[in-house]
């Protein structure tokens, strides 16, 4: 009997698309710290608790703490970002590159990163961090954190970091859109170096309808007072010395910025192995499935996340299934293409 042979073509498109008209808040700006001198038109006030301070030294923003709070209470530095903001109906990015490479002990963590805060309730924030746990805590890895006033504090059940153990260099990116009012947590576990090659942790819905992966809880949105964004560390009885927890490359952007980046960061299919291996280079596979499958799915996940994909002229959305493809007896070819937005 003739195999099914699958030919497969990601065409990467870059059909560049502009936005028709400038956002209403646009929060936008990049800081790389190189100056080693607080830019007070981009920062505010830093925001302490416990033992920790934030020092923009050594071309990063370090996290430092000298004397620890006790074991029972956290040590937490917070710096908000106040060159703009964003409103509740303005969609943004926000990025930083982050290393984390504290040893806590016990179930204690320390953690660097992002957090979004509504500016209409305090207690209504999101935080993308690279967390770092005790041989008894959570795990170390990337960790997404909802939190809401109507959930009195962190929407429950609580999220656990990836399985990153030995990460210590990583980015992370929070992605509002405003039309489902759904926050996007991303993470690259090996850093902005190499270029971004961005990861889902996953999504969550902050407005009425949910619709998050992870979590959803309702925000108080509706005097669309904006966002607040900011860089925080946090630890735990621990001491925190120079170059041991540090954030770097700060960058804000509306979302649907205009991008040429139309590479696929994955591509699987529900049947078959791919050859060779997928890279982001590569734009032609093969696989060969038996002639017992009449069909199979593909997921591709594209690596901008403002990029669109289809698979065979149908739209997919990024990281999730196509609908079935029918297979016949011999050579097949599908067809995957990314738009860049």
């Amino acid at each position: 009997m003739t195999p099914k042979t699958l030919l497969k073509l990601p065409l990467l498109s870059a059909a560049l698309i502009l936005l028709a008209a400038p956002l209403q808040a646009q929060l936008s700006g990049t800081d790389n710290f190189n100056d080693n001198i607080k830019d007070t038109a981009k920062w505010g006030a830093d925001a302490f608790g416990g033992g920790a301070i934030l020092v923009e030294a050594n071309a990063r923003l370090e996290y430092r703490v000298a004397t620890p709070q006790t074991l029972a209470d956290s040590d937490e530095a917070t710096r908000p970002w106040i060159l703009n903001t964003a409103g509740n109906s303005d969609g943004f990015d926000v990025i930083l590159d982050v290393f984390n490479n504290a040893t806590p002990s016990g179930d204690n963590s320390a953690s660097i990163g992002l957090v979004v805060t509504s500016l209409e309730n305090a207690a209504d924030s999101i935080s993308m961090d690279l967390n770092r746990s005790g041989p008894s805590g959570d795990g170390s890895g990337f960790l997404a954190i909802l939190r809401s006033n109507a959930a009195s504090g962190e929407v429950l059940p609580y999220t656990v970091p990836t399985s990153h153990p030995s990460v210590t260099t990583g980015s992370v990116r929070l992605s509002y859109n405003p039309t489902t009012k759904i926050f996007t947590a991303y993470y690259d576990p090996d850093g902005s170096g190499n270029g971004a090659q961005w990861e889902v942790y996953g999504s969550f819905g902050v407005g009425a309808s949910g619709g998050g992966s992870m979590r959803n809880s309702p925000w108080q949105l509706a005097s669309n007072m904006g966002f607040q964004v900011s860089v925080s560390g946090s630890s735990e009885g621990l001491i925190v010395a120079s170059g041991a927890i540090y954030a770097d490359n700060f960058s804000a952007a509306p979302l649907g910025s205009s991008s040429n980046n139309a590479d696929l960061f994955a591509l699987t299919l529900s049947s078959g192995t791919l050859t060779p291996v997928f890279a982001s280079a590569t734009t032609s596979y093969t696989a060969s499935v038996t002639n017992a499958t009449t069909s199979l799915t593909v997921t591709p996940t594209v690596s901008q996340a403002n990029a669109s994909v289809k698979v065979n002229n149908v739209s997919v959305v990024s990281g999730t299934t196509s609908g079935a493809i029918s297979l016949n007896v011999g050579s097949n070819t599908i067809t995957t293409v990314v738009t860049a937005q």
